[in-house]
């Protein structure tokens, strides 16, 4: 919470940047008109524009104040779209564990809104919400986002768990996540790679669908019953299943798949739910910048 007070910081981080060298870089076999502002100087203004919801023109203000004591170039609020939208996606930056160590992650996706309407704008004029999916995984440690996908709201959270996993598979030890994540293809995934598939199956889940190995090995691990192919068991209650359930979740500390609700709650208090921008490319950047800058507080000593 501290850290998230220094938002100024973040900002000044750049007056030890060369920017002569900067642009020098940037314009090496440009053509057309050089760059006139660095990289540096318009990513960090758009992580004032995020911190503080500021629109683009007083974005601009504030940077015009700051120019005049930090004697940096002074970019006008066209500039500051126009540059970030030609600048390539960044990933999210985080720090890696120690080499040779596996860490615990947590996975999940929230929606954030386009159009921060309100509700009853929304409900007067019958205006239909436009949403993204933000689908992240998360070190359950230290509070990290790791990987993120964006998506269309009506793509399920399970057909983009390996999207997810890919980068960091071969750091991971164990995969949290709700019950959105329960198919063949997620416990699989997990299987082929050594890692703990912390996903707890629904309560109607059996054991006998021969094609979902993988699936049937988990429901046998979580119910405590045999792999039956073919077989029904009815002798377990559902009572059973659910106390048997709950002890599995503990033994393995699948509770600790909050760390990624901890994560979404700290983003939506700190940015909304929304995102200021339109297209969606520009959403993709908008939130893996924010990302990065709560991964920033997080790692801030």
């Amino acid at each position: 919470m501290v850290n998230r007070g220094k938002e100024i910081t973040l900002f000044l981080d750049i007056k030890d940047t060369d920017f002569e060298e900067e642009l020098s870089k940037m314009n090496k076999g440009k053509r057309g008109s050089p760059y006139e502002y660095p990289n540096t100087l318009i990513y960090a203004g758009m992580v004032i524009k995020c911190l503080q919801h500021k629109a683009y023109r007083q974005l601009q203000g504030y940077i015009e104040d700051l120019a005049r004591f930090l004697h940096i170039p002074k970019p006008d609020f066209r500039t500051f779209w126009w540059r970030t939208n030609k600048m390539e996606k960044e990933g999210v930056r985080f720090n890696p564990p120690p080499l040779g160590t596996k860490i615990d992650i947590a996975v999940d996706s929230t929606g954030i809104k386009l159009v921060n309407d309100g509700e009853y704008r929304t409900m007067k004029y019958k205006k239909t919400k436009d949403w993204v999916k933000f689908h992240t995984s998360v070190n359950e440690n230290t509070g990290e986002s790791l990987t993120i996908v964006i998506t269309k709201d009506n793509i399920a959270d399970m057909k983009r768990f390996r999207q997810l996993m890919d980068p960091i598979s071969d750091i991971t030890n164990k995969a949290d996540a709700d019950k959105g994540y329960d198919c063949e293809d997620s416990f699989g995934y997990c299987a082929k790679h050594d890692i703990i598939a912390g996903i707890p199956v629904r309560i109607n889940a059996t054991t006998t669908n021969r094609e979902a190995k993988y699936r049937r090995r988990a429901v046998s691990e979580q119910f405590g019953i045999p792999i039956s192919p073919g077989i029904r068991f009815g002798n377990v209650t559902e009572r059973q299943k659910k106390r048997r359930q709950k002890k599995w979740k503990k033994a393995i500390k699948q509770g600790k798949r909050w760390a990624v609700e901890g994560f979404y709650s700290r983003y939506k208090r700190q940015f909304g739910e929304y995102a200021f921008s339109k297209k969606r490319k520009m959403v993709e950047k908008e939130i893996v910048m924010k990302t990065n800058i709560l991964n920033k507080f997080i790692t801030t000593r």
